[in-house]
């Protein structure tokens, strides 16, 4: 059985320490020489998704994701004397949660695309070139040199 070892606590300034933030997964036990064990994710999983996903953010959604397809999460509400669990209502929150962030990396993306494209008007659209029956040589009305070969795209 593998186990969830990652820097402990995590470093907040590398991508993996981020990676945790984002999913919570923060809170290491058997800290033994600067390394704990993580409830989710080790910190080789979380570098191996973020090569993966591109990004800090895709693969904190990615754990995630897999955090609220957890049967246990998805099935399982149970009480003790003092306490509750509603695996259902903690599957629904991170999926909004989920919802949230990936609208923000949209809405994020969308501004950062919107700096650099820019639309020009180009005039008219001609689906084909219009050929005229009676003289053979003009195409959209412009007259074409007959000695150049007829390329039409």
């Amino acid at each position: 059985m593998t186990t969830n070892q990652g820097v402990a606590p995590p470093d907040y300034s590398t991508d993996v320490g981020r990676v945790r933030l984002l999913t919570s997964d923060v809170d290491a036990s058997d800290i033994a020489d600067g390394v704990g064990t993580y409830v989710w994710s080790s910190d080789d999983e979380i570098t191996a998704l973020i090569d993966l996903k591109g990004s800090v953010e895709q693969a904190a959604l990615h754990i995630l994701r897999l955090v609220a397809m957890t049967p246990a999460l998805q099935y399982k509400k149970w009480s003790s004397a003092d306490l509750a669990v509603d695996g259902p209502a903690i599957t629904r929150a991170l999926r909004e949660l989920i919802n949230d962030i990936e609208k923000t990396l949209n809405r994020d993306a969308a501004e950062l695309a919107s700096e650099y494209v820019n639309v020009v008007d180009t005039g008219p659209a001609v689906s084909q070139p219009a050929f005229f029956p009676d003289d053979p040589l003009r195409i959209n009305g412009v007259e074409t040199d007959p000695s150049l070969p007829l390329r039409i795209l």
